[in-house]
């Protein structure tokens, strides 16, 4: 840019420039816009200069326009338990892999997961941090499928007499869902 267009630089800003290195036709081209931007109309100066010292001038007027934006629903949906191996309801074999899925449209942000049985004893299965007690290591896994995660666990020893399997299930919006 020349001097003059320096000073006028400083006192506009600067929100676009292209610069060609065509060797027929090297320009620069600048938009410049005032400080003073209202929610109205707004009106920047094009400058064309080329390596001959042309300048052309363009002043453009742009027109705002209000744009709709749909209201952002709330999730209040928990999340859910599905895919569960075996059936919920049918018996459990001492070694036998329970397996389900833990989803949730807006993903899911903690689990915890418990073992009741029928002698009163209850077992922390999973924290959301990780496996606990008799559930750590073996073939016990989570692994993250879209919306959630994919739980298989097996109670190191044997599953003791009929457990119950208790989910507590947070989504990313704070949904909780109890699931006995």
């Amino acid at each position: 840019m020349a001097a003059k267009d320096a000073d006028l630089a400083r006192d506009f800003s600067l929100d676009f420039v292209f610069i060609s290195n065509d060797d027929f036709a090297k320009f620069e081209v600048s938009v410049l816009a005032t400080p003073q931007q209202s929610a109205g109309d707004r009106t920047e100066e094009l400058f064309l200069a080329t390596d001959f010292g042309t300048v052309l001038e363009i002043e453009l007027t742009a027109t705002p326009h209000a744009v709709a934006v749909p209201p952002v629903i709330p999730d209040t949906t928990p999340p859910t338990i599905s895919n569960f191996v075996p059936t919920q309801g049918t018996g459990i074999e001492s070694t036998q892999i329970l397996s389900f899925d833990v989803t949730d449209e807006t993903g899911v942000a903690a689990v915890v997961i418990l073992a009741s049985f029928p002698d009163g004893s209850i077992d922390v299965v999973h924290d959301n941090d990780g496996f606990r007690g008799k559930y750590v290591g073996d073939v016990n896994t989570r692994s993250a499928i879209a919306g959630g995660y994919h739980y298989s666990i097996r109670r190191i020893g044997g599953w003791l007499q009929a457990p119950t399997i208790e989910w507590v299930p947070v989504d990313t919006s704070g949904n909780i869902g109890v699931i006995p």
